[in-house]
């Protein structure tokens, strides 16, 4: 469930500002665009500058507070584009490196660096003989060379020790920054994920190959909305859900002021109205009277939302689908103040209402107050973790200790209380590790230590949980899209306890979080500590993944039912679930199909899992076996249809974890 009133909410506009919105991803798809000669040779010469000035911003002793290293950014862009020969642009960048002083000789030796320390920084443009002259070259060299870790004066230890920008200029006033400080703002970003950003080899693509796309978008971004629009579209590049822009003027600019106040949530494909938590009073005066649970979104004035939601995903910065998804729900409720046109669904019926965007300041929204545990029949404790403090911990475990068993719901943020619960569950087991980069050292993560191996290895010794288990009934834990963060950090402490996990995939984006200001004063969010399990497997972008998959359904959220936490009930009574019930997360094709002699079968795998593959004919004869070792991602398997005769067959997927099936239709040509 995502909230359009959330912290995180962005907004859709209509009429003129849903056109002016379109304009700007007509404006943000430059690189489809066919440039001049001239233009790509600009554009080339900016990514030199832009790494040449980003990298010597952070390792050069030079580049301090007597110096404003802004200045010297904008006075080179303004050097190159008015450049008319090649030997001019090089005496521009040879000038920006001057600017930042002398090389001193270091007096110490140099530190060695395993390979398994470095993040995947890419330096061979140091020696690019296109881009750079021979005296620009050896002077990088000299100072590579002489490198030796300090704090930046743009760089500082967050608490937790990882990178936080600092002494950045966020230059408020600039509501529609001139070209120089629009890629400034480009610039500064690139370079803080280049050498700052942990999870580097998990974004997708080498981060190289992001700047040639963004430079003529920021070019091109002349207006206030046309800028605020690159940037948001810039932190999507690092495929991170905490990536976020935080709200500010220009956000309330660009995509309006006003909101329908709607819990929607992104089911089964289908965009359904999954809660309504104000009051009828509230309701009337927003014209939303006629609104059910379980509805079905299917337009925002006349434009449909499948539509919308292609059209609003560049906005959108996140881990994986599940969040983008869930992110992208509250951008289709807000937008300027007044009517909009909704087509709903309930059931066979398709109908249209008019509601009215406003502001959400004064909703009186119905809260629960209600205690963050109970019992449920069949004595069965739960827990609301976004509700749970600290210090009720202690009197919840007495109330629920004579339970058969516990239901923790982390479909929301916990309060810091894993800890105080882990005592009660287990005995002291490791359940994380992390990484961080050295804020002295650009590039290069801190030394942990590996227990496997004994080589270097950025991750710290494990964390643990638990004390003294004295809870000894069943325990699961409920996840879905709106576990994050510290949610997903405590998922992965109760599982090391021996949690059942059960939900669907999490927004795969944890650890502490760090900013960087850019102009216009605009502050953009990202992932400065990486977070793995104690045997190194990463949760970014995958998430935590569930041991029991398992998902609402739309026929659920209109009987108003919270089928995830059945399913949770069921696992603590030892019920297995009817062949309707099952759920498994496979999206499987057969290529090609029609199949001839050969097919291949392609699904992904959210865990690694032993599965069977058996082709079956239409009276149910098993006509193939195929055992396949599945793992975490993408699979492929063959299958020889050769021998068989023409006609429809289905490929069955099943796995030992679970009780049900999954068919895909083959049809067998000549």
């Amino acid at each position: 469930m995502q909230r359009c009133y959330g912290h995180r909410c962005s907004v859709l506009l209509r009429g003129i500002v849903l056109s002016l919105l379109l304009g700007v991803f007509a404006q943000c798809s430059l690189q489809a665009q066919v440039l001049t000669a001239s233009e790509r040779e600009y554009h080339s010469r900016l990514e030199m500058v832009c790494k040449v000035w980003g990298y010597l911003k952070y390792v050069h002793p030079g580049v301090n507070a007597s110096k404003s290293w802004d200045d010297s950014l904008i006075q080179t862009i303004s050097h190159v584009k008015t450049a008319r020969s090649q030997a001019e642009y090089f005496s521009s960048v040879e000038r920006l490196i001057a600017a930042a002083g002398a090389v001193t000789t270091a007096t110490t030796p140099a530190p060695v660096i395993p390979q398994q320390l470095r993040l995947p920084v890419d330096y061979s443009w140091m020696n690019d003989r296109q881009m750079l002259s021979s005296s620009a070259i050896s002077t990088l060299a000299g100072i590579r060379e002489n490198f030796r870790p300090f704090l930046s004066y743009y760089i500082e230890p967050s608490p937790v020790g990882t990178p936080q920008a600092r002494n950045e200029n966020p230059y408020p006033s600039m509501t529609e920054p001139n070209e120089e400080y629009r890629l400034l703002a480009l610039f500064r970003y690139w370079n803080m994920i280049n050498y700052f950003f942990p999870y580097k080899d998990t974004i997708g693509r080498p981060w190289e190959t992001v700047l040639p796309e963004l430079i003529p978008m920021f070019i091109a971004a002349r207006t206030s909305n046309e800028y605020y629009a690159a940037v948001r579209r810039m932190s999507a590049q690092i495929n991170d859900s905490h990536g976020f822009v935080v709200q500010n003027t220009m956000f309330f600019n660009f995509f309006g002021r006003g909101s329908l106040p709607l819990d929607l949530r992104y089911v089964q494909g289908q965009t359904v109205v999954s809660d309504i938590t104000m009051s009828e009073s509230a309701r009337m005066r927003f014209g939303l009277q006629d609104v059910r649970k379980g509805d079905v979104l299917l337009s925002i004035d006349g434009v449909s939302v499948d539509t919308l939601r292609k059209r609003l995903a560049p906005l959108v910065p996140a881990s994986n689908s599940s969040a983008l998804q869930r992110d992208i729900n509250s951008l289709l409720c807000r937008g300027n103040f007044g009517p909009v046109m909704l087509k709903l669904r309930r059931g066979a019926r398709e109908f249209d209402i008019i509601p009215t965007r406003n502001t959400l300041l004064s909703i009186d929204f119905v809260t629960d107050n209600s205690q963050p545990w109970r019992i449920l029949p069949e004595n069965i404790g739960y827990v609301n973790m976004g509700r749970l403090q600290r210090a009720s911990v202690p009197k919840m475990m007495e109330d629920l200790m004579k339970t058969r068993g516990i239901i923790f719901d982390i479909r929301n943020y916990p309060n810091g209380t894993l800890y105080d619960i882990g005592a009660y569950l287990s005995t002291p087991v490791p359940f994380v590790r992390f990484t961080a980069i050295n804020p002295a050292f650009p590039g290069v993560f801190f030394q942990g230590s590996n227990a496997v191996s004994g080589a270097p290895s950025p991750l710290s010794p494990p964390n643990f949980i638990g004390r003294t288990k004295t809870y000894q009934g069943k325990t699961v834990a409920l996840i879905n899209q709106e576990t994050q963060s510290h949610a997903e950090f405590t998922a992965m402490a109760f599982r090391a306890t021996g949690m059942k996990i059960i939900g669907s995939q999490t927004a795969g984006a944890d650890g502490n979080i760090v900013s960087v200001r850019l102009p216009g004063d605009i502050e953009v969010v990202y992932t400065s500590l990486g977070v793995f399990y104690p045997d190194g497997k990463v949760t970014q972008r995958i998430g935590i993944v569930p041991d029991i998959p398992f998902q609402p359904t739309v026929s659920g959220m209109q009987a108003g039912r919270d089928e995830v936490l059945e399913r949770g009930i069921k696992e603590i009574l030892g019920q297995s679930l009817s062949l309707a019930e099952c759920q498994i997360e496979l999206q499987a094709n057969i290529r090609p199909n029609p199949a001839s002699e050969n097919a291949r079968l392609d699904f992904w795998l959210a865990a690694d899992q032993a599965m069977t593959i058996r082709v079956f004919n239409t009276i149910g004869q098993c006509v193939r076996e195929i055992p396949h070792s599945g793992m975490l991602g993408q699979n492929t398997v063959s299958l020889e249809m050769g021998s068989l005769a023409q006609g429809l067959y289905f490929a069955v997927l099943e796995s030992p974890s679970f009780t049900c099936r999954t068919a895909i239709p083959v049809i067998k040509s000549r």
